[in-house]
């Protein structure tokens, strides 16, 4: 026990041990919040609140250790001047210079003035207008964006010029904008002031040391700002002008004027009717032939859904509007910053846009819809009044998320790998292909050779040809197989991204056919790189590969998914790979409310218990895609209806729906 026991001489000295560890801590988190914040700071307001919550805690961290390492310097001698020198190096790169904080601009928030501010503290720097510039930067905004009558003083006295030495402030705002909003003529109003753009603080944060060249003095930030944007436009225009090129399918050298003044199309409508009605009858009959046969292999089934439950299903016709396409590319941008919540909540806005009955036109339209409030609701509107949005735009001209948008669309490189390559010092793709052989897996290797080809869109004629090819092998070497494309290929899409073939034995349990079948497709030189390598194949397992196909020398390479599922799975299988996203996740939802869990490989009922799932009874036998609607006691949808459908029925749309 007595050795257990300390003396207050151990514990003085245990604890300034400790302190001295926690010191070094605080450093190392000071350091990395630095990058973290060049990394993330141009992500949401939320995550921003919290790494200025992150900063101001290492900032009072940073000052007790240091009141502390006074105390027990001569202890710690050696150490407390290392870290004071290092603490220092940084601490006193703005010391007494009073910086102001440009509280307007289209990426600046107040949560945004907050950490710019805390950044210019850890820097020795003091905050002119700070509080007012918090304080009042929203309603200041909105001011601005304005005419210039709507500005009183009140916006210039914020400010007092005389005690200002630097300026920081949005390379996205505009000068014109920015005169109006401090009523000056020129910008900064003093010669002896210099501005900076926001990464300026960034560089000092992260490197400790002024920057070698101007590249962060604002005009040259604005500058190299505009150009982008030109850029950017000049690029849109050229590809809108490709897109035009394309549908144009008339006399080219025809004026535009008869193009515009062209009779409208006639839509056969009876046409369309007999269409519907057909597909409606093969649905009827699939299903009439299904039914027996499930019941059959599943004596004594009840029902999933009772009487007082059932929900009227009916056959729908989907309006897929062009007003998503912005908020599409905005979720691309929300992945490589890896803004998971908004990325999914703008994804549910889209598949919402997509499943409902009529064009949205105004912002009477949104009435009743789940999403439809606050900021969801305005970029909506924004988007229905102006065709564009200014969060995107803003976004589009950043250097840095260019680059990590670039990045990402490398095969096997995600958000998190994109950011790395960034912080390691790869700017834009051609210095990663350059120089970043050292970091590159060799999967990341092949689809950095393949990126361009990998980024056109399959046509469904050359879809054809792939699970062509890759059906005839498979039948050489089983006859009674069955290999079938999945994905948006199947649910009649005109253009894939990738061809996803999937394989059973119908005269066995299981088959193992895949080492043999990728065997012969890379000595008839069709597969030509692996981005997977096939694993031991066992009885009653499921086996997938991924690689690179080319059906032709003069055709781009192209994604190919080869799947092997046993004969047990394959209705289950059928049903998740065809997709699409948005309608699995519905059914699996449905399933769920229901007590049962739907998979790729089976239905099966659960108990579910602290966030896990127990099994309670055999899985259903579903021998087709068609048993599995039968056993949710679902209306059948062809797969070529699966793309804008929602198996709750929309419940923000019920309404609407009702009206019809």
């Amino acid at each position: 026990m007595n050795a257990l026991l300390l003396t207050s001489h151990q514990k003085a000295r245990f604890f300034q041990q400790l302190d001295a560890v926690l010191h070094e801590r605080t450093e190392d988190a000071a350091v990395g919040a630095g990058r973290g914040v060049e990394e993330e700071i141009d992500g949401e307001e939320d995550r921003e609140m919290h790494r200025g919550r992150i900063f101001e805690l290492q900032r009072k961290r940073a000052a007790a250790t240091a009141e502390k390492g006074k105390n027990s310097k001569r202890k710690h001698n050696t150490t407390a001047n290392g870290e004071s020198l290092q603490e220092s190096k940084s601490a006193g790169l703005l010391q007494g210079a009073k910086v102001h904080i440009v509280p307007i601009g289209p990426d600046v928030s107040r949560k945004r003035v907050k950490i710019w501010q805390d950044m210019v503290a850890r820097l020795g720097g003091i905050a002119v207008g700070g509080h007012g510039s918090e304080q009042h930067s929203e309603q200041q905004r909105r001011r601005d964006m304005h005419p210039v009558a709507n500005h009183d003083k009140s916006s210039s006295s914020l400010v007092n010029w005389d005690d200002v030495k630097i300026v920081v402030a949005s390379a996205q705002l505009d000068y014109e904008k920015v005169k109006s909003y401090y009523q000056c003529d020129l910008f900064p109003p003093r010669e002896d002031v210099k501005a900076y753009s926001p990464e300026w603080l960034m560089h000092l944060v992260r490197e400790k040391k002024f920057p070698d060249q101007d590249t962060f003095e604002w005009s040259h930030a604005k500058q190299e700002i505009e150009q982008n944007m030109k850029h950017q436009r000049e690029l849109e225009e050229a590809q809108a002008a490709a897109v035009r090129e394309q549908e144009d399918e008339g006399d080219e050298s025809e004026p535009e004027t008869e193009i515009k003044h062209a009779p409208p199309v006639n839509i056969d409508m009876d046409k369309i009717r007999r269409e519907e009605e057909e597909l409606q009858i093969q649905k009827d009959k699939l299903v009439k032939e299904r039914t027996p046969i499930f019941f059959q292999n599943n004596p004594g089934f009840k029902p999933i859904v009772n009487d007082d439950d059932e929900r009227s299903l009916k056959a729908e016709s989907f309006v897929c509007q062009k007003s998503s396409n912005p908020l599409k590319e905005l979720i691309k941008y929300l992945h490589a910053e890896r803004d998971i919540w908004r990325e999914y909540m703008y994804k549910k806005v889209v598949s919402s846009l997509k499943a409902m009955r009529t064009r949205v036109r105004s912002a009477r339209d949104l009435q009743g819809l789940w999403w439809a409030k606050g900021r969801l609701r305005e970029k909506v509107v924004e988007l229905l009044e102006t065709g564009k949005l200014a969060k995107l735009e803003a976004k589009k001209v950043n250097p840095r998320l260019k680059s990590l948008v670039e990045m990402s669309r490398i095969w096997g490189v995600g958000p998190a790998t994109a950011a790395k390559f960034y912080n390691m010092g790869f700017k834009t793709l051609d210095e990663l292909r350059k120089n970043g052989d050292s970091v590159l897996s060799n999967q990341q290797k092949i689809g950095f050779k393949h990126y361009d080809d990998f980024l056109k869109k399959i046509p469904r004629a050359e879809v054809t040809q792939i699970e062509k090819t890759v059906v005839d092998e498979v039948h050489r070497l089983i006859p009674n197989a069955t290999a079938v494309a999945c994905g948006s290929y199947r649910r009649g899409k005109l253009v894939s991204e990738n061809c996803d073939v999937l394989v059973t034995d119908l005269d066995n349990e299981e088959s193992d056919i895949l080492p043999e079948l990728l065997h012969r497709l890379h000595a008839s030189g069709f597969i030509t790189d692996d981005l997977t390598h096939v694993p031991e194949h066992r009885v009653g397992r499921c086996a997938s590969y991924m690689g690179v196909c080319r059906v032709s020398t003069d055709l781009p390479h192209r994604r190919l998914d080869i799947r092997i599922y046993p004969r047990a799975c394959f209705g289950f299988a059928m049903l998740y790979f065809t997709g699409s996203d948005h309608f699995n996740r519905s059914m699996r939802l449905f399933a769920r409310k229901k007590g049962w869990n739907l998979s790729d490989r089976n239905l099966m009922p659960v108990d579910r218990v602290n966030g896990k799932e127990i099994c309670k009874g055999d899985t259903v036998v579903c021998t087709s895609e068609v048993d599995v609607f039968i056993a949710l006691d679902l209306e059948y949808k062809d797969p070529q209806e699966r793309n804008c459908f929602d198996i709750r029925f929309l419940d923000e749309d019920k309404p609407n729906a009702n009206k019809e």
